[in-house]
Parts: C-alpha cells; sequence; structure tokens
C-alpha cells in the first residue's frame, strides 16, 4: 500500500483552485447552515422561553389585581363600587393575556386548530365582561384553562426536540467551517 505524501514545495495550480473551491464551499455552507438553521431555531427557542416568562409575568399581575380587589372590601361601599369591578376585570384580562402569549403556534398541527384557538381566545375576551366578583373570575379561569389548555409534554417534546436540531447544526456547522478552512490553508499552502 502506497502512503500519501505531500511535497510541500512545488507549486500546484490545480490542486490550490480544487482546494481554494472547495474550501471556500464548505465555509458557505458553515455559513448558511448557522444563518438560516442555528439562528432560526434558536430564535424560536428564545421565543418560546419568553413566552412562558411573560406569563409568568402576566399571571403575578392578575394575582396582584385580585389583592387590590379583595383588600377593597376594608374600604367605603362608594370606592368598593368604583373600583373592585376594574380590579377583578383587569386580573381576568391579564390572565387572559398570559394564556394567549404562551401559546407556541409551532406547537399546532393543522390550520384547524390555529382557527380553534383564535376562536376560544375571542369567546374568552367576550366572557371578560361578565366578571364581576371572585367566583366568577375562579369559572373563568377554570374555562380559560379548559379552552386553551397547556399541554406540558407538548412543549417539553417540542424543546427536546428544538434543542437536538441546534445541536446538530451547530456540529454541522462547525465541521464545515474546520474542512473549509483547512482546505483554504492548504490551497494558500500549495499555491506558493
Amino acid at each position: 500500500m502506497k502512503r500519501l505524501k505531500i511535497d510541500w514545495s512545488k507549486n500546484k495550480p490545480i490542486i490550490t483552485k480544487k482546494l481554494n473551491f472547495f474550501g471556500s464551499f464548505f465555509l458557505l455552507i458553515s455559513f448558511t447552515i448557522q444563518m438560516f438553521l442555528y439562528n432560526s431555531w434558536d430564535d424560536k427557542t428564545e421565543r418560546f422561553n419568553q413566552a412562558n416568562r411573560d406569563f409568568t409575568e402576566l399571571t403575578r399581575t392578575s394575582l396582584e389585581y385580585q389583592n387590590l380587589y379583595l383588600s377593597l372590601h376594608l374600604q367605603d361601599s362608594i370606592t368598593r363600587q368604583k373600583f373592585q369591578t376594574s380590579f377583578i376585570k383587569a386580573a381576568a384580562t391579564k390572565y387572559h393575556q398570559g394564556k394567549i402569549i404562551s401559546t407556541n403556534l409551532d406547537l399546532f398541527q393543522n390550520e384547524d386548530q390555529v382557527k380553534e384557538f383564535v376562536n376560544n381566545s375571542n369567546q374568552l375576551k367576550d366572557q371578560i365582561h361578565n366578571i364581576d366578583d371572585m367566583n366568577s373570575l375562579y369559572n373563568f379561569v377554570k374555562l380559560a384553562d379548559k379552552k386553551i389548555p397547556i399541554n406540558q409534554k407538548l412543549k417539553i417534546t417540542w424543546m427536546k426536540e428544538m434543542k437536538w436540531k441546534k445541536d446538530t447544526a451547530s456540529f454541522i456547522f462547525l465541521t464545515f467551517q474546520i474542512l473549509g478552512s483547512i482546505m483554504l490553508v492548504l490551497g494558500y499552502r500549495y499555491q506558493s
């Protein structure tokens, strides 16, 4: 079996051109994978995480409005009448907004599911006008959880899939970048 021997001292224009071409091509593929795949999946993951943070913040704000509603029981009847209804409706609105924001549209399998989500969301928005006390708020929260459920298992599966895609794209990106760089270095070496 013959061993491959690289003669670094000779000028080889054909090899130089091939190495430079394929090195540049691999770097272009690497750049494309990073820009269009990895960054796209990274953005989706970040939006998903931000939506969950926003849901937590909106739920916390909803609880604060509920506390304001309850604290008005100690106030005079004019103050209660003036503010209690606004506070309890604001609590429902914040909870509704949180449910909408935390819904990952990438998890919907078809257009019918998206339409159902929009219809349920609009129905819930219309229900907010009927909320005037804690019991009606609790009924609204139950209805919201039923109409816009949080499928935790589906979300976890989606996150794992996105992580796998990002890791795979990162590995391919680095592999092509290393190969392309080595080919360009060899091409320049043969050029001199």
